[in-house]
């Protein structure tokens, strides 16, 4: 276990240490909400006792944090009152849980209370307690990685064997000998990669982002991609978004195919970004040109990745020609935690 574990926590990049406060229990215990608040979608029923229940909704994860401090500096005090100014946005971790990392921002402006001390030079110092309420709107934690071995690279991270049962995830991206990686990307020319493999250990279904080159050798620039495809280990079709024939407009070099916004769009080019999210996808940036290929929708529907950790749970999503042949695409998916 850290030192720093249940009493360590960083935003936006700053560790509690660096501003010399401590998170603290509620009295004697920790207190959390198991899920993100939620809303039921129901209606009554003039005439008659109860209601009709259809669907519940989460609306935003509330994480209140209790902090106390004891040598807290007049530089330390204005710190504290920039970091957590109302305004900020960042990734919100605990530190007895690395593996998660929260989008939130403050909720509602923090309250401490305090009592004044100088110490033997003459310098104030304050000591006291307060409570910063972070919200994400968001509702889920976000991996920063999908297997362990991501987290044992980093060296930062000392309690890994603490938490790694909780977080379901395999331990690397091997799936033995012969068998394509998890996560690799699909390729028209490289064997047995005709396929993205995909493992979601997360708590929940996750959106996924792909990532398509175009054609470059011909004028407009031509397009293949027909059909994307989910299957299980068993080979059974989960999932299926069919297209009909279309090619790149303007200066679009790829096609951004994103499950969440359910959208297809042209962008120029892409970057890889493991501190910014975009629609649950944290790892890839891309400068949209804003050009929509939805109407080249024929069939079908976005899919979602299943979840689960046991070896069976295991997936494939294929890209297609209009010949059923493999085409060029990445794939970028973040696991979802409560």
């Amino acid at each position: 276990m850290n030192d720093s574990d249940f009493i360590g926590f960083s935003f936006n990049g700053i560790h509690s240490d660096t501003l010399h406060i401590k998170r603290v229990s509620d009295g004697s215990r920790y207190s959390e909400n198991l899920s993100p608040n939620f809303q039921d979608v129901k209606a009554q029923v003039p005439g008659r006792d109860g209601s009709l229940y259809w669907d519940s909704f989460y609306s935003e994860k509330p994480l209140p944090v209790k902090i106390a401090f004891d040598d807290l500096s007049e530089v330390g005090f204005r710190t504290l009152k920039q970091t957590f100014n109302g305004k900020a946005e960042g990734w919100l971790i605990f530190d007895e849980e690395p593996y998660k990392q929260w989008w939130v921002k403050i909720q509602n402006p923090p309250q401490i209370q305090y009592l004044c001390f100088y110490d033997g030079n003459g310098n104030r110092v304050y000591k006291g307690e307060g409570t910063i309420n972070f919200v994400a709107y968001d509702v889920y934690a976000h991996a920063k990685g999908h297997n362990l071995a991501t987290y044992r690279q980093m060296e930062e991270i000392t309690n890994l064997d603490e938490w790694k049962d909780g977080s379901g995830m395999r331990n690397d991206d091997s799936r033995g000998e012969g068998a394509v990686n998890f996560d690799q990307p699909s390729s028209a020319t490289v064997a047995l990669h005709d396929r993205v493999v995909v493992q979601n250990t997360g708590d929940v279904e996750c959106d996924w982002v792909a990532v398509i080159p175009c054609i470059i050798s011909t004028t407009p620039y031509s397009f293949s991609l027909r059909r994307i495809r989910l299957s299980d280990n068993a080979g059974t079709w989960l999932g299926d978004l069919r297209l009909n024939s279309f090619d790149l407009k303007g200066e679009d070099r790829y096609l951004i195919v994103d499950s969440r916004s359910q959208l297809i769009e042209g962008a120029r080019n892409l970057s890889i970004n493991s501190d910014i999210p975009i629609c649950g996808i944290g790892r890839v940036t891309y400068d949209l040109t804003g050009t929509l290929y939805n109407e080249a929708i024929s069939g079908g529907d976005f899919f979602k990745i299943p979840k689960g950790a046991s070896p069976s749970d295991v997936y494939a999503i294929r890209f297609w020609d209009e010949n059923n042949q493999p085409i060029d695409a990445d794939l970028y998916y973040d696991l979802l935690y409560y």
